[in-house]
């Protein structure tokens, strides 16, 4: 959140000399506020080439994808994703919504949402000028991002690697195949907007407190040691298997995640182990278990859901599952 606070302010302090996002401007020294194309080119730092083992895991699950002409910008990661990377953000999740229209209306209002450099507007599908590519199987399971880098296209694949690539050399039945394009939109920056954000954000600090995380722990130690165990080890299978299986490792959503079967178990565990999830969701890196307790907590008050123009939209997975906490620890 002191980062978030401290972007917003640096947009609203610079905010009436950047009226469009361009490629060549220089305007943070962070990696989450500035284009991603610039990241891309930043990323040279950090290439290297892929193993042999890599290498034989993506072609296996990327057919298409040339691993001889591939190079590793990026090491596994799960704080952030396709989406987030692809509009020039390192330091949250977003998931990508599943319907075309409202996938194109992430990038569309990307800026005002996400805190990313610039918003998007359409190009022509795969067109020569395009800066970012979205995915989908169909138009109601839209599922990667892709961002121009230099001379290559660039992704990261889920919780795994980030990686060059040929614009289309990810298609198959992991993401399906370049369903829309965007360029950066030369639309001027909505002041207004910006400052409320800015204020909103300063008042509303969801960083919780040590009391809050005591309390936490203590509603965890009730539950009887044996379902602590059984939920501890479907956990901690859940989140390999999340990492290993293909049809979750590169997937940009952690609504995927719920189709394993580790998910179907602890959910019919019942509510006896939502501390168990809160507990869980205190580490910033567990984030992907919200689903988990969405699917088990049957009382809408208690969930976090953002609704169309919420603005703590921007905040990503991680702040969501902090709100859950507190929400749920102020019932």
């Amino acid at each position: 959140m002191r980062i978030m606070k401290k972007q917003i302010l640096f947009l609203l302090g610079f905010s009436f000399s950047l009226i469009a996002c361009q490629q060549n401007e220089g305007i943070s020294t962070t990696e989450s506020d500035i284009s991603p194309q610039k990241i891309a080119t930043r990323a040279g730092s950090m290439r290297r080439a892929p193993t042999q083992e890599e290498k034989d895991a993506l072609k296996k699950d990327f057919p298409n994808l040339d691993v001889d002409n591939i190079t590793v910008t990026g090491e596994a990661s799960s704080t952030y994703n396709c989406i987030a990377y692809s509009m020039g953000i390192t330091h949250k999740w977003i998931d990508p919504e599943s319907f075309y229209n409202d996938f194109v209306k992430q990038y569309e209002q990307a800026k005002t949402k996400y805190e990313a450099s610039c918003n998007y507007e359409q190009t022509s599908t795969q067109g020569s000028n395009a800066t970012v590519d979205g995915w989908g199987n169909s138009s109601v399971d839209m599922t990667h991002g892709s961002v121009y880098s230099s001379s290559n296209w660039e992704s990261k694949l889920g919780r795994y690697l980030r990686i060059t690539h040929g614009r289309s050399e990810l298609s198959g039945n992991t993401y399906g195949r370049i369903l829309v394009s965007f360029i950066e939109s030369r639309t001027r920056a909505n002041l207004p907007e910006l400052n409320g954000l800015a204020s909103q954000i300063a008042q509303d600090d969801i960083e919780l407190t040590n009391a809050e995380k005591q309390a936490v722990l203590n509603k965890a130690s009730k539950i009887k040691p044996a379902i602590k165990a059984q939920f501890n080890n479907l956990f901690e299978a859940w989140d390999k298997e999340i990492s290993t299986n293909p049809k979750t490792k590169y997937s940009s959503s952690t609504k995927a995640y719920t189709i394993l079967p580790q998910f179907k178990e602890m959910q019919a565990m019942g509510k006896i182990i939502i501390p168990l999830i809160m507990e869980k969701l205190l580490d910033d890196k567990n984030f992907f278990l919200l689903p988990l307790y969405d699917a088990i907590q049957k009382d809408s008050r208690l969930k976090v859901n953002y609704k169309e123009g919420d603005v703590k939209i921007l905040e990503g997975e991680q702040n969501r599952a902090k709100r859950t906490i507190r929400i749920w620890l102020n019932q």
